[in-house]
């Protein structure tokens, strides 16, 4: 790794869909093509996972002001599950606490 023994980098592996952080741990949530290899297909395995990992996402953000940066090649499908989620909140077990800011 290119970066270990740096003070304060610390790397973790765990699944996307089941993190272990606290609720509200991060101000800020960046993907950089998670979503992307998540979401590979239109079958209803691939939305369930993809809407478990949003729900995710959105339990370790703050309330507050948590922002998630989601970078992807944006694939129609992949566009769909984002508007579903949270514009509409399909699949959001966090609509009724949490309002979101959605920008494309």
């Amino acid at each position: 790794m290119k970066n270990k023994g740096v003070a304060g980098v610390e790397y973790l592996v765990m699944d996307a869909t089941a993190m272990s952080f606290d609720s509200g741990s991060f101000d800020y949530a960046i993907d950089k093509g998670t979503l992307d290899a998540l979401c590979s297909d239109k079958s209803p395995e691939t939305a369930s996972r993809v809407i478990a990992y949003f729900n995710e996402i959105v339990r370790v953000l703050s309330p507050k002001g948590g922002v998630y940066i989601g970078v992807s090649l944006l694939q129609d499908f992949v566009l769909d599950s984002l508007v579903s989620f949270f514009q509409m909140g399909m699949g959001n077990t966090h609509s009724e606490t949490n309002t979101f800011d959605f920008r494309i």
